[in-house]
């Protein structure tokens, strides 16, 4: 499983209601991990509970099968399968397993709280593995949103992905000085784009085929428009 930044493509898990929860086993299994929430699949063992705790960040759990005991801030209530419950991050918040069948739960973490490659068998060894800092969520997922503009990660102009890449640029003087450019990584046209080092705005031409990474193989520098 990647532990980088996700990316720009469809995450699709099918039978979340019934098939694929009923199949895991598994205390704590991390599905997939995003700029601004992280979705996580648990079971709840017969007799067993989440644990007594106050996150930083939102949670939202979506219970898929059985029945528990939900205690927000000293507020107790039943959930079944087909709830949702919604927990504000800085809340206490406690959940028991009541019934005689595990209770199998999806939670989303906004933003990200565990490891992206967490699985974790019992809830003993996820205690263990907080304890000992080995569980912490990644320090990409908790950027804030200029942050990822800037580095790339999030592309508010259009729905390409940019990747920065250096190229050398010419100047108005003749001169070529090498620069960081924010380029769209599927470009089907010609195109501006500013750079650094350099007040103006240059204009690209796209020629070829991409290569794997999706980075043009071939770009050529026109004159600043």
């Amino acid at each position: 499983m990647s532990t980088g930044p996700p990316k720009h493509e469809m995450q699709y898990f099918p039978n979340m209601i019934n098939a694929m929860p009923s199949e895991s086993a598994e205390f704590r299994r991390v599905l997939w991990t995003g700029l601004y929430s992280q979705v996580v699949l648990m079971t709840v063992p017969v007799g067993g509970d989440i644990g007594d705790e106050v996150h930083t960040v939102d949670q939202a759990l979506t219970f898929t099968s059985g029945v528990g005991k939900a205690t927000i801030n000293g507020k107790d209530q039943d959930v079944k399968a087909g709830d949702l419950m919604v927990v504000p991050a800085g809340t206490q918040h406690q959940f028991v397993n009541t019934g005689p069948t595990p209770l199998i739960l999806y939670t989303i973490y906004s933003p990200a709280e565990h490891d992206p490659s967490t699985v974790h068998k019992t809830k003993e060894e996820g205690d263990e593995e907080e304890e000992a800092g080995k569980d912490e969520a990644p320090k990409w997922s908790r950027q804030s949103q200029s942050e990822n503009e800037k580095a790339g990660l999030v592309n508010t102009s259009g729905n390409l992905p940019l990747r920065i890449v250096s190229l050398d640029v010419p100047t108005e003087s003749g001169q070529a000085v090498t620069s960081s450019v924010l380029l769209p990584s599927l470009v089907a046209n010609d195109f501006s784009a500013p750079v650094s080092d350099a007040e103006e705005t240059v204009k690209f031409r796209r020629l070829g085929i991409g290569r794997p990474d999706g980075i043009p193989s071939f770009l050529v520098h026109l004159p600043f428009i």
